[in-house]
């Protein structure tokens, strides 16, 4: 058991912190694939029936999750309204309202947020930690800690859109363009621009 406990934090930290480097939306999708087998193996540790009733959900909405997110990406790239990057997804609300609308739910499902697939299935593998042996339950908990880098290739996305929009909105700022509340602000502090 502490050979596949290992392999599971090895895992999940392995994936989710190469998934932080990528700009490739495949790339990114592959290196979180690593880290949700590590997921997958943390229910093997509690090694119970519970456990076993888990994994098999979480494979079956895992599977439909990525092919979903995979499928999305593909189309997508077909129709030509996106290209391989992350930074390719800016606006592609308005290109294509459909397509963002699934991609985000099965980004939500795969980042494990309520009330999504994904949830669900990691959320089963808390009981599978219940009723785990004491053996088991104390490195079970030990190693659903690390668990919360799953959702930081997906924030990544999130916070990569909100910082361009801040550098954009500086940028129309400092050329004259910007909101007229902030001339305002800028005149009551003493700054003419």
């Amino acid at each position: 058991m502490p050979l596949v406990a290992g392999i599971a934090v090895a895992s999940l930290t392995w994936g989710n912190l190469a998934a932080l480097t990528q700009t490739n939306l495949k790339r990114l999708l592959a290196y979180s694939s690593i880290s949700h087998v590590g997921y997958i193996l943390l229910g093997l540790v509690a090694g119970n029936g519970t456990a076993l009733t888990g994994i098999s959900y979480y494979l079956f909405a895992y599977v439909f999750m990525t092919t979903g997110a995979f499928a999305v990406i593909i189309v997508l790239r077909q129709k030509g309204l996106i290209g391989e990057e992350l930074d390719d997804l800016n606006g592609l609300y308005q290109r294509s309202p459909a397509a963002a609308l699934l991609l985000l739910i099965f980004m939500l499902s795969l980042a494990g947020i309520p009330p999504t697939a994904g949830f669900m299935g990691k959320y089963s593998f808390s009981f599978a930690d219940r009723n785990a042996p004491s053996s088991a339950r104390g490195l079970c908990r030990a190693l659903y800690r690390p668990c919360a880098l799953l959702l930081l290739p997906y924030r990544r996305t999130r916070l990569a859109q909100a910082a361009r929009r801040r550098a954009a909105s500086i940028d129309d700022q400092r050329a004259g363009r910007g909101p007229r509340r902030c001339r305002v602000c800028h005149a009551r502090r003493g700054v003419v621009s």
